[in-house]
């Protein structure tokens, strides 16, 4: 705290005042503008901790409400996985709600398996940390396997290439005919 300090130079200010006018030093009206702007530098710093008191008071509850308005996130390790409703278009078949429920449950319980993808991906580009979340777009055969899995947007291509081929060995549910596109977000967590 600075206030010791700015109270000795205040004595001094005084004492300089009482000496000056005894030894010809600086007039009263020096001394009064140098105590005047003591004053202003102490008042100046008061608000400035004022001003940094209320700086964290606004950063803490904005982090409290972009978490409050988050969607939940299922995390898994460094990577995310966020439930969502999906692209919803078919190109055969339209998916139940329990059957695309089944779906993101087979994406979340194998969704650990990103992490060695999106790891290895930070270590060649560091700047994959800038990228929160890709939608990750594929076919869904009625035997169900995973084909044409793409993501968007396009961040670093061999991590895509990892990732896809994850998706292609794992088993979702079949159904009993055509194929159903699906599109789910996931969300990339450094660690």
């Amino acid at each position: 705290m600075k206030t010791p300090r700015l109270f000795s130079t205040m004595l001094s200010l005084s004492a300089t005042a009482t000496l000056g006018a005894c030894s010809g030093g600086p007039s009263p009206e020096e001394v009064a503008a140098k105590a005047k702007l003591v004053n202003d530098l102490v008042q100046c710093q008061n608000e400035r901790s004022q001003f940094k008191q209320d700086l964290q008071a606004a950063q803490a509850e904005a982090k409290r409400l972009k978490e409050a308005s988050a969607p939940p996130v299922n995390a898994l390790g460094g990577v995310a996985l966020q439930a969502g409703q999906g692209g919803g278009g078919t190109s055969d078949v339209n998916l139940s709600a329990a059957q695309m429920a089944a779906v993101q449950k087979v994406i979340v319980s194998n969704g650990s398996t990103l992490v060695d993808c999106y790891e290895k991906g930070l270590k060649r580009n560091p700047n994959l940390r800038t990228v929160d979340h890709v939608t990750a777009r594929f076919t869904l055969k009625n035997t169900g396997n995973a084909t044409n899995v793409i993501f968007a947007p396009h961040v670093e291509a061999e991590m895509e290439k990892c990732m896809a081929g994850r998706f292609a060995r794992w088993k979702f549910p079949t159904f009993p005919s055509g194929e159903a596109l699906i599109e789910l977000p996931v969300n990339l967590l450094a660690k």
